[in-house]
């Protein structure tokens, strides 16, 4: 049989249908992650091993499409994923400590601010070198993918609703789903066993977010973000005014529910933010605000009360 030959303006065409698929899937593209794991405590001869589980970590996440919406190259959310592996791991049963990060850039500066500083220290599951890493949002595929899917939609919720009212719904809903799947396998983090007495695990991390008592909560990352951080170079009196009202909010939900992952995450991520941006302007104001993070805060309330007595 002989060949179909393409005329010219076919070929035009065809170009122009695989750049449109191409700039489309570039522009699906949502988050951007670098991902690095440490393996030094493993005792395993096959390093390289980790080398490829960690180049195929960042290639799933990095083509992965979390959301409907097109992200131009400037809105994509850049996120860091470090994975340090402990002394029991294997090169087929991986162990260890997660740190999740995700930035923010604010509006008409370079500064990037940390939305989310995550530390998961029940990181745990099976690794095939040839098993492809696939994931399907309605049912559980595999414990990896299950982590990777849950943290992007917990950074895309985050990212929503630092940008707009309670934007970032739909994301905490499917990470919710995500961790109902989870459960069935029994992987550690993902349930509530030990009660509220160990809070830290990503089960309270979305248990908070989803909650209707964080509600204020979440609307206090839009107020801290899009009405803060990102009016600071034009108006800097409302700015901060902004975000110690978001810090008010943050107070009371801590009063309702105390020891809360995501609250003490989001104060251990901004403290030195919130240091810096009250060490200046009205005096009074910056007093105040930091009497405030001194109750929210104790872990760094030294550093608060020695900004106070800065003349």
């Amino acid at each position: 049989m002989k060949k179909k030959n393409i005329n010219g303006i076919e070929r035009v065409i065809l170009l122009a249908i695989a750049f449109f698929i191409f700039t489309n899937a570039i522009n699906a593209q949502e988050l951007i992650w670098d991902v690095q794991i440490n393996s030094e405590k493993v005792n395993s001869q096959e390093k390289q091993v980790f080398q490829k589980l960690q180049t195929g970590i960042q290639q799933f996440l990095n083509t992965q499409t979390w959301t409907e919406d097109e992200f131009g190259e400037n809105e994509k959310i850049r996120c860091n994923l470090s994975i340090i592996l402990d002394g029991e791991s294997t090169i087929n049963n991986i162990r260890g400590t997660a740190q999740v990060q995700s930035l923010r850039p604010t509006y008409g500066t370079d500064y990037e601010t940390t939305l989310l500083n995550f530390f998961d220290r029940k990181w745990q599951f099976e690794y095939n070198i040839n098993d492809p890493l696939i994931f399907s949002e309605n049912t559980y595929s595999t414990e990896l993918t299950s982590l990777l899917a849950y943290f992007s939609y917990i950074i895309l919720g985050l990212d929503y609703d630092s940008f707009s009212k309670l934007g970032g719904t739909p994301y905490y809903e499917r990470a919710l789903n995500i961790l109902n799947n989870a459960q069935a396998n029994n992987g550690p983090g993902w349930g509530s066993i030990g009660g509220k007495s160990d809070t830290r695990d990503r089960y309270w991390l979305i248990d908070n977010l989803n909650s209707g008592q964080f509600v204020p909560f979440r609307e206090a990352m839009y107020e801290y973000h899009r009405l803060g951080l990102d009016l600071i170079e034009d108006k800097p009196k409302e700015a901060r005014q902004s975000i110690y009202s978001a810090l008010q909010k943050i107070e009371n939900v801590q009063k309702i529910v105390p020891f809360s992952v995501t609250i003490s995450s989001f104060l251990d991520t901004k403290s030195s933010e919130l240091l810096n941006m009250y060490s200046f302007g009205d005096k009074q104001v910056g007093t105040d605000a930091l009497e405030l993070l001194i109750r929210i805060d104790p872990t760094n309330a030294d550093q608060y009360r020695k900004a106070i007595s800065q003349p």
